[in-house]
């Protein structure tokens, strides 16, 4: 967490952050998206943020907004690779009928996440 913010202590960050998942997951998208956004200010390079607020975008129904969202998740290194950044991607994709880019964006997700489940079963067995 950036530390150096002087607007928000780490624990209301910690909170504002646990709200926005939570308004996630109980389909409040919207506000999800809003509270997301002011959070992504405060931490421009916080991945899991800029995750959550395309997800949220996606979510609410605004799939121009979430591909725009995406494209630098899955450009960044080492984030390039990750599946959760793919399957929003491949979604955003579809919903705008981009069909093709979409199944491309998706077995892109399908051999990361792969990669992380034989990485997971490696480490597991060592």
């Amino acid at each position: 967490m950036n530390t150096t913010n002087t607007l928000l202590n780490e624990q209301e960050q910690a909170t504002l952050q646990a709200q926005a998942y939570l308004l996630l997951q109980t389909g409040r998208s919207v506000e999800a998206y809003q509270l997301f956004k002011a959070l992504c200010e405060l931490e421009p390079n916080n991945h899991h943020l800029h995750m959550g607020l395309a997800v949220s975008a996606l979510k609410a129904g605004e799939p121009a907004e979430s591909l725009k969202l995406c494209q630098p998740l899955i450009e960044q290194e080492p984030w390039a690779k990750d599946p959760q950044a793919w399957l929003c991607f491949s979604r955003a994709l579809w919903q705008l009928n981009q069909f093709e880019q979409a199944r491309n964006a998706y077995a892109k997700f399908l051999t990361f996440k792969q990669t992380i489940v034989l990485e997971s079963s490696n480490t597991a067995k060592n």
